[in-house]
């Protein structure tokens, strides 16, 4: 599949997003199982 420039920038800022979603969710289960 060939993406042009912009939609490889458009997909990654997407990924990049539901990354630190993830890690956001993560850390928040890490503190509730610390009580």
């Amino acid at each position: 599949m060939d993406y042009t420039i912009g939609e490889m920038e458009t997909l990654r800022s997407g990924n990049e997003q539901k990354i630190a979603e993830i890690q956001r969710i993560n850390s928040q289960l890490n503190k509730a199982l610390e009580v």
